[in-house]
């Protein structure tokens, strides 16, 4: 991750804007409907395992929503559910007039993406197109029953630094 932020931000013509977004309570929150009808394998151990919850101080807490704490496949789950983001941008930011998305063509936004777990950094050519960044990515979390965070989630020009996963 960060060696392909080095490469998209070492550039003479890099972007000058990023986007730092936080999915807020990404694994506590994904919708077990979305997950079932979204994840490829068989629904009743699925089922199973969003059911099962998770023990804290020798007590069961049911999830009703979310990837069971700590689970061995929440991760996996959590992937799942976010994979898909990087082609909504895509469609937004690289797509031709006939709707296929070509990313050797020009991209004026100068739009590049990394996400690592909960968060990502996405780079922009300006204010504006962070904005619309955003924007994209509330729409494609929603269905998922996931937001970025309103707190944790900036738009901030590169010389100001930033911090991504640190």
């Amino acid at each position: 991750a960060y060696a392909y932020l080095h490469l998209c931000l070492s550039k003479k013509v890099s972007p000058e804007w990023i986007v730092e977004g936080d999915i807020k309570a990404c694994f506590d929150e994904i919708s077990h409907n979305w997950i079932l009808d979204s994840i490829p394998m068989d629904k009743r151990i699925l089922k199973e395992f969003l059911k099962a919850g998770y023990i804290e101080n020798y007590h069961l807490f049911p999830t009703e929503k979310g990837t069971p704490q700590g689970g061995p496949i929440s991760p996996i789950i959590g992937n799942m559910a976010l994979n898909g983001l990087e082609n909504a941008l895509a469609m937004r930011f690289y797509s031709r007039s006939d709707g296929t998305i070509d990313k050797s063509h020009q991209n004026r936004h100068k739009v590049s993406y990394v996400r690592f777990a909960d968060d990502l950094v996405v780079t922009a050519d300006s204010p504006e197109t962070a904005l619309e960044i955003i924007d994209v990515i509330q729409a494609f979390l929603d269905p998922r029953g996931l937001k970025l965070s309103e707190e944790k989630t900036l738009v901030t020009n590169i010389s100001e630094g930033f911090n991504f996963l640190g």
